[in-house]
């Protein structure tokens, strides 16, 4: 006869609570126990410790990856601010516009590299968590070299560990949604980034991952950008900003992605801005 706390596939835990069937049982850490830092200790760029996620929820993963090289002090075309201010803006621009819509179901994470090396500023965080004054003060100041190959690879590596430990804990997460924002060339190997975007755009019988690369300026290396997605995409679909309206545009691509994606929908651009994207998924 079957238990009357298992009909369905559903469980109950010791609070009444119900989680789906093979989620951790009473005792057994989840992955917010796993990666919530505690409550003593808090650490900006990790849910504080008395955050829990929801089953049944679908949850959507958002990783910018941030070029903050030094060539990144120029100025914005026609703008009296740097690139360096215009992305960290545009960063903060996003999580706040999308924070009114759907604030509880957006796991956010921000990468950064420069001459420091590739930055963590805030890992798989849910965004009402997020105050966003204090994740826009940890980027650090223009410096040095682009390694764009290791952050790419490093962005995806912890999203997709993270998003594997949510569903093996029995909570629901979409494809993650990954974006790199660059205004130069990689003077790092993006031979291993390559290939793992080729495994998970190329994916069958849908993505495994959403992807927008984003040149900023001139001297973005804009082959490396189409090689990201696509040999044989023209260039006027990548995603290129030269003025300041042009990173509103992004923003707005970014945020109407993203619902679209935790709606379970298929986009293609929005703003004025192709993205460079042939599949948007939900999956």
């Amino acid at each position: 006869m079957m238990n009357s706390n298992n009909r369905n596939g559903i469980n109950s835990n010791h609070n009444g609570n119900r989680r789906p069937a093979g989620s951790p049982a009473a005792g057994q850490a989840s992955i917010v126990d796993r990666f919530a830092p505690p409550a003593a200790a808090p650490q900006l760029g990790m849910s504080p410790a008395n955050v829990r996620l929801s089953y049944g929820v679908y949850y959507t993963l958002v990783c910018l990856i941030i070029d903050i090289s030094g060539s990144t002090k120029k100025n914005v075309q026609g703008s009296a601010e740097s690139i360096h201010a215009k992305c960290i803006e545009c960063a903060g621009r996003f999580m706040d516009d999308l924070r009114e819509k759907m604030d509880n179901r957006i796991l956010m994470s921000i990468y950064t590299f420069s001459g420091d090396g590739v930055q963590k500023i805030t890992s798989n965080q849910l965004l009402r968590t997020i105050n966003t004054q204090e994740v826009q003060a940890r980027f650090g100041e223009p410096k040095g070299l682009t390694p764009m190959g290791e952050a790419i690879c490093t962005a995806i590596r912890d999203v997709e560990a993270f998003r594997k430990q949510m569903i093996a804990d029995g909570y629901k997460a979409h494809a993650p949604i990954i974006s790199v924002m660059t205004d130069g060339k990689a003077t790092d190997s993006l031979d291993e980034a390559f290939a793992m975007l080729d495994a998970r755009l190329g994916a069958r019988p849908r993505p495994k991952a959403v992807f927008i690369p984003v040149g900023i300026g001139d001297e973005a290396d804009f082959n490396d950008l189409k090689r990201m997605l696509r040999e044989d995409i023209a260039a006027d679909e990548l995603c290129v900003l030269h003025s300041s309206d042009d990173f509103t545009s992004y923003v707005r691509l970014l945020n109407a992605t993203t619902i679209a994606v935790a709606s379970g929908e298929t986009f293609k651009g929005a703003g004025g801005l192709r993205g460079g994207v042939s599949i948007f998924t939900g999956a």
